[in-house]
């Protein structure tokens, strides 16, 4: 049989082995929280990076497909009406195309993309009526008109002498 002392001697031991396993766990789980919390941060960055990308490659070119074909002051409205209606999707060749319950939209045999282009071809189909009142209409074109690649129509031809105007009634 062991001795008293013996059995002391082997209960210390234990005791200093149990402290210093449980400083162990200690500085294991310590090390583990600071990993955990790495982690955390960096999916957190990949996270506002991703969304970053989105941002600049579909959300901005979508917008301006937008605020270039809407009417004044209806990009909200438009953009609305057309995601109530249809969803956007990426395809794999990087074209975003209109689909009705996963479907792409299809208008005389070809899929609509999403572009000027495209929204026209869904108002002129008649797909989507309610697109009338928001998109732009034709920009005028005639005499008086503005922005061609021409000069405006002023009124007057250039370098002409103005006729004498004729007078009517008494003198």
């Amino acid at each position: 049989m062991e001795t008293i002392e013996e059995l002391k001697e082997g209960l210390e031991k234990l005791k200093n082995k149990n402290a210093q396993l449980l400083d162990e766990k200690k500085k294991v789980q310590a090390e583990r929280d600071e990993l955990k919390a790495l982690l955390d941060s960096t999916e957190q960055a990949k996270a506002e990076a991703l969304a970053e990308v989105k941002r600049i490659t579909i959300d901005q070119p979508r917008a301006e497909v937008i605020e270039t074909i809407a009417a004044e002051g209806m990009a909200d409205m438009l953009k609305r009406e057309l995601e109530h209606h249809f969803e956007i999707v990426r395809m794999e060749n990087g074209k975003d195309v209109f689909q009705k319950d996963g479907e792409p939209v299809q208008i005389e045999g070809a899929t609509v993309e999403f572009s000027e282009e495209g929204i026209n071809k869904l108002y002129k189909a008649g797909t989507l009526k309610s697109l009338g009142r928001l998109i732009k209409g034709r920009q005028a074109a005639g005499g008086g008109a503005v922005g061609g690649t021409k000069e405006a129509f002023t009124g007057q031809p250039q370098n002409s002498n103005p006729a004498p105007r004729q007078q009517f009634g008494l003198k």
